[in-house]
């Protein structure tokens, strides 16, 4: 029970980094948000563009938000914020050869 301990008082800390920092971090996901969903469509169209402007969208907000918000941001379940990205980019970039 220690660890469950240690582990919700770490996100309760990184959760009142983001409130007292709400709208940064909205406005940072905003514009990650914008930047993915332009890359994507880009992408669809096949342009090479969209694969950096979605890895722009999809990394930056996340290096804001951590130098933000700290490491409490990894704790838990809120890692898979990092496997999603991580998963993605890995994903984009073996199908770069058939962007032009």
């Amino acid at each position: 029970m220690e660890w469950t301990d240690k582990m919700i008082r770490n996100s309760w800390d990184s959760f009142q980094v983001m409130y007292e920092n709400r709208y940064a971090v909205f406005g940072i996901g905003l514009t990650g948000i914008i930047l993915c969903l332009v890359g994507a469509i880009l992408m669809r169209k096949g342009k090479l563009k969209g694969l950096w402007i979605w890895l722009a969208g999809e990394w930056i907000p996340l290096f804001l938000n951590l130098a933000i918000i700290g490491t409490g941001m990894f704790q838990g379940w809120q890692l898979a914020g990092l496997l999603i990205p991580v998963v993605f980019t890995a994903l984009y970039y073996s199908h770069k050869k058939y962007l032009a």
